[in-house]
């Protein structure tokens, strides 16, 4: 209502300066309240005129971006999990060999499906995965250890994994974007090794 009755106000002074400055029959012979109605039609027909300019402008705005997902890497760091150990010890004078089954986690895992930034995180890793997205599976590997004469050796076997992270963007067709972060791990690689005890 304020907003309204500021708008009057200001056409009650511009009919006020017509009336007193300017000198024009035609004008003088109008009633006062044609007079306002004039201008209130003045100022609608001005106000459209805004309003359809920024309709367009916010448009041709919408129409410049294109929908899709965006990924930003933030870190990455490889990792051992041991998933088998076992101590030998040989007491001979000669070197032992021995050989042992073992079943190792192949596995991919992420906070999202988004395939840019799946595909982002192990780019910018630099390693692939061993399997799919979303698959957890085991696989058993035959390995041979070499322990020397008189000694004993702690024995291990395990996967190899890759924990990486980042943010995730979505742009709509209007340019407004929201954003998450992500992150992944997976398997790229088994591994082996020996310590003395």
């Amino acid at each position: 209502m304020k907003a309204v009755y500021h708008y009057v106000n200001i056409i009650e002074e511009i009919v006020k300066y017509i009336e007193e400055v300017i000198i024009i029959k035609s004008i003088k012979s109008l009633k006062r309240s044609a007079l306002i109605v004039f201008l209130s039609l003045c100022l609608s027909v001005t106000t459209l005129g805004n309003n359809v300019s920024a309709v367009e402008s916010e448009t041709l705005f919408y129409q410049a971006c294109n929908e899709g997902y965006t990924y930003s890497h933030l870190d990455d760091y490889a990792y051992k999990e041991v998933e088998f150990q076992h101590e030998h010890t040989n007491n001979s004078p000669t070197t032992d060999s021995v050989t042992y089954s073992v079943s190792v986690t192949e596995s991919a895992d992420a906070s999202t499906t988004v395939s840019v930034s799946l595909d982002g995180m192990v780019a910018s890793a630099g390693v692939d995965t061993q399997v799919g997205w979303g698959v957890t599976t085991s696989e058993t590997l035959s390995i041979t250890w070499s322990v020397p004469a008189y000694s004993t050796y702690r024995l291990r076997a395990g996967s190899e994994w890759v924990k990486a992270s980042g943010t995730e963007t979505y742009t709509d067709s209007r340019c407004y974007t929201s954003s998450k972060s992500v992150d992944g791990n997976w398997t790229f690689q088994s591994w082996s090794d020996k310590q003395e005890l």
